[in-house]
């Protein structure tokens, strides 16, 4: 099962761990706790894969499999993002090494977006470094274009970043979004607990857009 959901203060020790793993400077928990809890302006999502976890083999065989399995919910990814009237500005997004190229990443980004869309914003905005070509892709995939860029952006090797922004998020846009949604849904399904657009209905719907 792969879920959809707010971040919570219980979920900080998988998110830091991603987070270290992912950016040569990580943020704080301490940075990460202000934005849960101080910043009203911040939404921060994460995206659970369901692991079963392994049980002790002892005990009657009958008994054993008459035991519901146990599982572990393990963030895969992570993601921020600030609200500033009309503008969603991505703040971060990554997922666990252990999780990529499988989705994950993509439906934390669909996510954000949504997320932003059911906020009142109409466009949404994010920086990737010059290198990042990975990146650089699955954002054009989601409509995303350079406009511009921040020479010696980021402190630890003064690598520029490049400014994207995916405009506008109208009607026809969102219809587009579902439909790449479904897409992904069809090799990883999921519940959106998060967003407040719903996506799984439309997918559990058949939609067609």
């Amino acid at each position: 099962m792969t879920l959809i959901r707010a971040m919570t203060p219980a979920d900080l020790d998988q998110v830091l761990e991603i987070d270290q793993q992912s950016f040569p400077v990580s943020w704080s928990k301490v940075t990460f706790l202000h934005e849960l809890n101080e910043n009203p302006n911040a939404d921060l999502g994460v995206v659970l894969k369901s692991q079963p976890v392994e049980e002790d083999s002892s005990g009657f065989g009958i008994i054993r499999r008459l035991r519901q399995p146990k599982t572990d919910d393990r963030v895969a990814a992570y993601a921020g993002m600030w609200i500033h009237g009309r503008e969603a500005h991505i703040s971060t997004i990554a997922s666990h090494p252990n999780f990529r190229r499988q989705g994950f990443g993509e439906l934390m980004l669909i996510s954000m977006i949504g997320r932003g869309i059911a906020r009142g914003a109409d466009h949404v905005v994010l920086e990737v470094r010059i290198s990042n070509i990975p990146a650089q892709t699955l954002y054009r995939k989601y409509e995303f274009a350079a406009i511009g860029f921040y020479p010696r952006y980021y402190h630890d090797n003064q690598e520029d970043a490049l400014y994207m922004v995916a405009r506008p998020l109208d009607e026809n846009y969102l219809i587009r979004l579902r439909a790449r949604a479904a897409l992904l849904a069809a090799r990883l399904p999921f519940t959106d607990e998060f967003t407040g657009l719903h996506f799984e209905q439309v997918i559990s719907d058949g939609s067609k857009e």
